[in-house]
């Protein structure tokens, strides 16, 4: 009986808990779906919009035009910022960052897994289509640094910025980088620790520094 007064307690505080932190984001004009679940010490920002059925983990911080589809799950201690799209059943992993420049865009599709530790990040545009999987500390990057003037550091160059896609069902593998301009076609394969340069057809396998190809997917 004890045990049982102690679950029912807990439950009931949780669910104070829970009405508490989204009734605190509805009336900042927050829109939320049905059944959102938040953690604590998360922090959004206005102009998100979550769908039903989300759930956001503790230490998560969400700013900007940032939409998250229904039944994605961020994980805890993720940082999202800018011109953010995650599509449904979309998986974000814990202490990943996914950001982007005033006028840029990422586009996270449906079902897909980013684990931890991963870094994306767009000044122009980065699309990662439906069904990828990205092991633990992937970084993507649309953009670089101008280093050709000797007189001044690449940190006061201008940032140039190519779009980069990753096409549906591809796997990366531990500690990919993916670099501005490439195109990761369909269903690709890439090995832990690869640095891709250059646009990789369908179904290939690759691995790497650069990522060439090694074979094709049967």
């Amino acid at each position: 009986m004890r045990n049982f007064l102690l679950t029912f307690i807990v439950s009931v505080g949780t669910a104070i808990q829970q009405n508490y932190r989204k009734g605190t984001l509805k009336l900042r004009g927050i829109k939320l779906g049905q059944g959102v679940v938040i953690g604590s010490n998360v922090k959004i920002g206005e102009g998100v919009s979550i769908g039903p059925l989300v759930k956001i983990s503790d230490r998560t911080s969400i700013f900007g035009n940032v939409t998250l589809d229904s039944k994605v799950v961020i994980e805890h201690d993720v940082e999202i910022a800018g011109n953010v799209e995650i599509g449904a059943g979309s998986n974000i992993g814990s202490y990943s960052c996914i950001s982007t420049m005033p006028k840029g865009h990422i586009t996270i599709g449906k079902r897909v897994i980013v684990n931890a530790f991963n870094i994306i990040g767009a000044g122009e545009k980065v699309l990662i289509e439906d069904d990828c999987i990205f092991a633990a500390f992937v970084q993507i990057t649309d953009s670089s640094h101008q280093f050709e003037k000797m007189s001044s550091s690449p940190r006061h160059d201008p940032a140039y910025s190519e779009p980069v896609i990753v096409g549906e069902g591809s796997w990366l593998g531990s500690s990919v980088k993916i670099l501005k301009g490439v195109t990761v076609h369909k269903g690709c394969v890439i090995g832990a620790s690869a640095v891709v340069t250059r646009d990789l057809p369908p179904f290939s396998i690759s691995a790497g520094i650069p990522a060439r190809v090694i074979r094709y997917r049967e």
